[in-house]
């Protein structure tokens, strides 16, 4: 194992430890399913140049195939099962905070984790670093909020489209647009002609 895997994955770590303690929890689960993504994106090049370099001879048993080969796709199997059940947590606490995040976090970590375990080179220039901070502060704004704001997402349906509602005994009665009732409108027209 390279130290600059190491380092990626202690720089990983920590941003999910400040994440899980001082960010929304749709960020922490972004992030978490981010850097499943990463990993799982090392587990499947490691299996794809396995299958190039060795062709035939990948499985070296006719039945079962090398260790390397198991490990690889057990913990392909287990990043995939983590992504999904973190991408749906995050979805659940938040999808306007979560999706932004995930979508360019995956970039980010599978940049990194191919830099650091394969030693790909990513270019450095001023352009590149400049998007990236313009990236990421589109999404520090797109996902800012006030206090007050933090639920009332929950309640922006227009009533036509609300199928039920409770009411102050508890039962569901549906509510019913009056606009757009053709019985109402014959109704109305009937009266404007008598």
């Amino acid at each position: 194992m390279s130290i600059h895997f190491t380092v990626a994955n202690l720089l990983a770590s920590s941003l999910l430890m400040g994440t899980y303690f001082f960010a929304h929890q749709s960020t922490f689960f972004a992030l978490l399913s981010a850097v499943l993504e990463g990993l799982q994106y090392i587990c499947s090049r490691t299996i794809a140049e396995s299958l190039f370099s060795y062709k035939m001879l990948f499985f070296k048993h006719p039945i079962l195939p090398s260790p390397a080969v198991l490990a690889a796709v057990s913990i392909k199997v287990w990043c995939i099962l983590g992504i999904l059940h973190f991408q749906q947590q995050g979805l659940q606490s938040d999808l306007s905070r979560f999706a932004g995040i995930f979508l360019v976090s995956c970039t980010l970590f599978t940049c990194v984790y191919g830099a650091a375990f394969f030693g790909e080179e990513v270019p450095s220039s001023f352009t590149v670093v400049a998007s990236a901070l313009f990236t990421l502060g589109g999404i520090w704004l797109l996902n800012y909020r006030e206090e007050g704001e933090e639920n009332d997402h929950q309640f922006s349906m227009p009533i036509k489209d609300v199928e039920a509602n409770e009411d102050k005994t508890g039962k569901f009665s549906k509510v019913i647009d009056l606009k757009d009732d053709p019985a109402i409108s014959e109704g109305e027209a009937a009266e404007t002609h008598a």
